[in-house]
């Protein structure tokens, strides 16, 4: 592998799914109010039409994932915004990597966390359903914790 553009693959747009059996949706902005994030049942609704780029995006029509606020640190929610132009590079608050999660079917995560973690480089941070949810998000940066299926994520 050289990292060339010819090497990057996009995968078709599909529900983006927690360890916890739901699906992020996108409501989508009306109004003067911003397009908003849920978990909700998975189906194959465009409001869970999720596509991760070769940029490192992860994206439906409405937006992008995006980490808020001036610092990131674990619990800084995660919402949707527009996404960067094509020509322009993205921004390190939309940029996500998928890491194989740690252990196997017998080992620290077991199976109800099978999936990756999906990291932001730019905070070391994962994407998370924390717990606690602050108002607006129910997603958030995480520490990548093993064991805890909140962290673990995957397309289709």
């Amino acid at each position: 592998c050289d990292g060339t553009q010819r090497q990057a693959w996009t995968l078709p747009p599909a529900p983006l799914a927690t360890g916890l059996g739901q699906c992020i949706a996108v409501t989508p902005a009306t109004g003067g109010n911003p397009a908003t994030l849920s978990l909700a049942h998975c189906s194959r609704q465009a409001s869970q039409a999720w596509t991760i780029a070769p940029d490192g995006t992860i994206s439906v029509p409405a937006g992008c994932l995006t980490t808020t606020g001036a610092t990131a640190a674990a619990g800084t929610p995660v919402t949707i915004a527009a996404c960067p132009a094509a020509a322009a590079k993205s921004f390190p608050a939309q940029q996500w990597r998928p890491m194989p999660r740690l252990g196997g079917p017998s080992g620290p995560g077991g199976p109800a966390s099978t999936g990756s973690f999906l990291i932001n480089p730019a905070t070391g941070l994962c994407l998370a359903v924390p717990a606690q949810p602050a108002t607006g998000s129910p997603l958030a940066l995480g520490y990548c914790l093993a064991g805890y299926p909140g962290l673990t994520w995957r397309l289709g």
